[in-house]
């Protein structure tokens, strides 16, 4: 597999493709008025066992998903608990993101949104997202 920083943008995947973020309930905070909402650490860049930060996150593009049958409750179905968020590739890639497919075994809709994300870019990306389930 090709490291994220070499993936191209894949434009295949429409602008307005939703992308499913998969949201555990660390993710999902206090609005500060008795409400919740979603933290832009949602949408930072993952790092992996040792500790190295990678410039890219993990999302579920929809229209693969729905290819294969599933919906955003499957999506989540093996991990109880997380809820689902949904940005349009579009709103990815007008923040300098890149949009690709990174298919998995067992998860062949799995892409990645790669690119620097300051947090001016995760609070955009925040914004932008709609809450389809509610971390539990």
């Amino acid at each position: 597999m090709m490291v994220e920083t070499e993936l191209p943008d894949d434009r295949s995947i429409g602008d307005e493709v939703l992308l499913w973020r998969r949201i555990p309930p660390l993710w999902y905070v206090s609005d500060g008025q008795g409400g919740r909402r979603l933290s832009s650490a949602a949408f930072q860049n993952y790092r992996d066992s040792d500790g190295r930060v990678h410039s890219a996150f993990s999302v579920c593009i929809s229209c693969d998903a729905e290819e294969e049958g599933a919906d955003p409750h499957g999506y989540i179905a093996s991990h109880p608990g997380h809820g689902v968020a949904a940005f349009s590739a579009g709103l990815a890639r007008s923040l300098e993101q890149r949009v690709a497919r990174v298919p998995l075994e067992g998860e062949l809709a799995h892409g990645h949104v790669i690119g620097n994300k300051p947090k001016s870019v995760q609070k955009a990306l925040r914004r932008g997202a709609t809450l389809l389930i509610e971390p539990e």
